[in-house]
């Protein structure tokens, strides 16, 4: 019984965050999903309608990045938001950050600080990034 009102106002606790809130969670789920190379957790973050260009160029669809992430072919030792805005209109957030990425493509390492544009949506109750586009700033 105990456990059961605990899950509940666990439940309740969540649900009152607001949608600023859970984009800024999302956000942070991404980067450890990305860290870890959790492909579960990344199919469930990101849209299967995901477009994700690269600060240097490269597009990539959800398939594909999630291929290159869980094959070790692109490795993020770390990924950490130095400043994050989030505005949410209706089932639509957009975030721009300032980022650092530290990991390798393959055997070139890379330490880069990013600016990136976020798009999320909400679908059935959770958020997805649909879109990210990176700007190198170094």
């Amino acid at each position: 019984m105990r456990i059961l009102l605990l899950a509940t106002v666990i439940a309740g606790l969540l649900s009152a965050a607001s949608p600023e809130d859970q984009v800024r969670e999302a956000e942070q789920q991404w980067a450890v999903a990305g860290v870890k190379a959790d492909a579960k957790a990344l199919e469930r973050l990101l849209s299967n309608d995901l477009v994700y260009v690269h600060s240097y160029g490269l597009i990539e669809g959800k398939a594909e990045y999630i291929q290159q992430v869980w094959s070790g072919a692109r490795k993020y030792d770390s990924i950490d938001h130095e400043a994050m805005i989030v505005h949410v209109s209706g089932d639509t957030a957009i975030v721009s950050a300032k980022l650092h990425l530290r990991g390798a493509n393959g055997s070139t390492p890379f330490d880069h600080f990013v600016l990136v544009m976020h798009t999320w949506i909400r679908r059935h109750s959770r958020w997805e990034m649909v879109g990210h586009q990176a700007t190198a700033l170094n």
